[in-house]
């Protein structure tokens, strides 16, 4: 004799649910990334030059001000000896670390160098900002001044 199967529940509240599922995560989605867009644009946009390295020490990305201020030459600041410590030092621990470093390429300039490891998220990747040392940013003002404006 065979036996009655089992009935099943309605499938529409399941189907239903799933729809909404889908479209919170398209929405979500959707979301993220207009933020990170708005993210990229806002380090491209820094006035400091601003380099990501990822795990292995390569450049990961680069902003306009790091583009312009080295261009091709990014690889040979990070080999500066300095630099690279402080690197390495922030990597190691896990810490934000700072230097002063002296570069001589493209042209000769001192910059305070700081080292953020991002959030163990990122694949442990850093962010290395090369600002300008406040007194050579006076300097460099002054001297971008017209020369009417030095009287």
């Amino acid at each position: 004799s065979l036996e009655p199967r089992p009935v099943l529940p309605s499938l529409k509240p399941l189907g239903a649910t799933v729809g909404h599922l889908s479209r919170r995560i398209a929405a979500d989605t959707k979301r993220l990334a207009e933020k990170q867009a708005t993210d990229r644009a806002i380090v491209e946009h820094l006035p400091d030059p601003v380099l990501v390295l990822d795990a292995g020490r390569s450049v990961s990305s680069a902003n306009a001000a790091a583009r312009a201020a080295f261009g091709a030459e990014i690889p040979a600041v990070l080999r500066h000896p300095e630099l690279r410590a402080a690197i390495d030092r922030a990597f190691a621990s896990g810490a934000a670390e700072t230097a002063e470093v002296t570069l001589p390429v493209p042209v000769e300039r001192t910059v305070r160098a700081t080292v953020l490891p991002l959030d163990r998220a990122s694949a442990g990747s850093i962010v290395l900002v090369l600002s300008a040392r406040p007194r050579e940013r006076a300097v460099s003002f002054a001297w971008r001044r017209t020369p009417s404006d030095r009287s």
